[in-house]
């Protein structure tokens, strides 16, 4: 079960309490569209054509939910945290075979405009470090990719009731990443450069 539920639920209750006193908004999103470009180089700086590629998504929560909490400092200014979880196992033959973990945490803060009654705009910015960790079957680290990103939502704030929105966007991110072994340490030989854009979709509850 995801958040996205609960957050309904809550906003639903919120809508009996919510006053101009609040001061937190809790979201949940996902991607609806997303394409992703990729770029490898390796330790000179040179294109490595064979690891590049272009990945285009579609549908809810099809990539890892991103939970956000923000202070709202003012009506029109917020600022909070970003987290994402993930945890996928694989089977091979019949038998499990490894699993990947994915987190991330990061800063982000947004700036809202009203456009008409129950309807606002928003630019948010973000900065994220991600990591991925796989694990065989015994438990044993078999390496993984760590990453940074920033990037820029512009979306909508749709109120659904009193304290709780909707929040459609359109997002664009970019940033790299580089892979560790099975021991923690960096491996230089290569780096990943990515670039996405896409369409969110989020539900948001202010206490």
């Amino acid at each position: 079960m995801t958040l996205l539920p609960l957050l309904v639920a809550a906003g639903m209750s919120q809508s009996a309490i919510a006053g101009d006193g609040v001061n937190l908004r809790l979201k949940v999103n996902s991607d609806l569209f997303q394409v992703q470009n990729i770029q490898a180089v390796d330790e000179d700086g040179e294109d490595i054509k064979t690891a590049n590629g272009k990945t285009t998504t579609m549908g809810l929560f099809q990539g890892t939910p991103r939970f956000e909490a923000t202070y709202v400092i003012t009506p029109n200014i917020e600022a909070g945290l970003i987290l994402g979880f993930a945890n996928a196992s694989s089977e091979a033959d019949g038998e499990w075979d490894s699993t990947e973990t994915t987190r991330r945490v990061g800063l982000t803060g947004s700036y809202n405009f009203k456009l008409a009654d129950g309807l606002r705009g928003y630019a948010q910015p973000m900065l994220i470090s991600g990591k991925t960790t796989s694990k065989d079957e015994d438990g044993e680290s078999l390496g993984g990719i760590s990453s940074l990103t920033y990037g820029l939502n512009l979306g909508l704030r749709v109120k659904l009731v009193k304290g709780a929105t909707f929040d459609p966007g359109f997002e664009y991110l970019m940033g790299s990443g580089n892979q560790f072994d099975d021991k923690g340490e960096a491996v230089e030989e290569v780096t990943a450069n990515y670039s996405s854009f896409g369409l969110k979709a989020g539900i948001s509850v202010k206490f």
